[in-house]
């Protein structure tokens, strides 16, 4: 592959013309040249990115399929922004150059913030320096074992079972092990319902937002999550739900073992790399990368020509900001991957080689295009 022929491909990439094979091909390119690269950004250091991106696209696609379009020479600004920022821990790439940066305030970003509610109704606001805790065999204490949180008992008055939820706002996330010892990872904005005990025939918990999954495996008894009337089935595995209330489409995207989706009388059976999307229109299985889906558990936002409405939900959950578009919902899709304890200010970054205006004003996010 020549250098000419590495241009033509990176213009493709950017028209979303790329094989599959292709497109891992260019990101990791970028994500070498993320992790090489420093802040200084000038002609020298320009010239260096195209120069590392090429010899990336030459070693693994020579002889493969050949781009057909011309290079946009703006492209490389991205590669600018990607020395920029990589001190940040950020890379992000989009498909055009033009923008002013807006002038905004900043806000924090979110952290370990949860709320559990005990069956007697009580609640307890959770450590912020704690990341989770541990229904264990008489009470629940936090993650590193440092105190007792609550005690426990099998049931309320009255006779009821004992059903515990933990709730994260806008801006926190949270940990939990569960009884069976099956760990799960609550994002923001979501709510999940279990027992102190599971039963003997099933384990059974209940979703609101968006959690990963960590099954203990236990062939007699099942798990199930229930979530936006779906009902995901396991015996052992890890994948993640995000089913919030605003959102139209339901998603479950398995990374081990096998998982059954039901809804609506329609069941599928995933494999790892597989995502189902429920919606009014039934269920959908395709193949995806879990890592986008799965970044936020590790502290990561990750986006893969994701549509800016999907980008900005994130964003407003975990900054606990409104969004507002000026001018309707903008097209553009952005690449990247950017840490999540970065300040708001410093994940709107990404913006600027784009099309997109963005201003804070309160905790109101307004989005125009140019």
């Amino acid at each position: 592959m020549t250098n000419q022929e590495a241009d033509l491909l990176l213009d493709k990439y950017l028209a979303g013309q790329c094989t599959p094979e292709e497109a891992r091909c260019v990101e990791e390119a970028y994500r070498k040249l993320a992790d090489s690269a420093d802040t200084a950004v000038d002609g020298r250091r320009m010239e260096q990115a195209k120069s590392t991106v090429r010899a990336y696209l030459r070693q693994h696609l020579d002889g493969k399929q050949k781009p057909v379009r011309r290079i946009n020479p703006a492209w490389w600004w991205s590669a600018a922004a990607v020395i920029l920022f990589s001190f940040l821990g950020v890379w992000f790439f989009a498909g055009n150059t033009d923008h002013r940066v807006a002038s905004i305030d900043d806000i924090h970003p979110g952290g370990n913030r949860a709320m559990l509610t005990l069956a007697d109704g009580r609640t307890v606001m959770l450590d912020e320096t704690q990341s989770g805790i541990i229904v264990g065999e008489a009470d629940i204490v936090y993650q590193d074992g440092s105190s007792k949180i609550a005690a426990l008992s099998e049931s309320v008055e009255g006779g009821g079972p004992m059903t515990l939820t933990l709730n994260t706002p806008r801006g926190g996330t949270y940990q939990l092990t569960l009884p069976d010892g099956s760990k799960v990872w609550l994002n923001a904005a979501s709510t999940i319902r279990y027992p102190v005990r599971f039963g003997d025939r099933e384990r059974t918990v209940e979703l609101e937002g968006e959690a990963y999954f960590e099954v203990a495996k236990e062939e007699k008894r099942p798990f199930k999550v229930l979530s936006q009337d779906q009902e995901i089935r396991v015996l052992g595995t890890e994948f993640n739900v995000s089913a919030y209330g605003e959102d139209e489409d339901t998603k479950t995207t398995l990374v081990d073992g096998t998982v059954e989706v039901v809804a609506r009388q329609e069941a599928v059976i995933l494999k790892p790399g597989q995502q189902a999307t429920y919606n009014k229109q039934g269920v959908t299985v395709q193949s995806v990368d879990a890592a986008p889906y799965t970044a936020w558990k590790d502290g990561h936002f990750h986006f893969r020509r994701t549509p800016l409405a999907e980008i900005m939900k994130q964003i407003s959950r975990w900054y606990d900001v409104e969004v507002v578009y000026e001018q309707g919902v903008p097209l553009e899709t952005f690449s990247g991957k950017v840490k999540r304890d970065v300040s708001l200010k410093g994940v709107l970054n990404i913006f600027q080689w784009s099309t997109i205006d963005v201003h804070l004003e309160g905790r109101a996010l307004i989005v125009r295009s140019k």
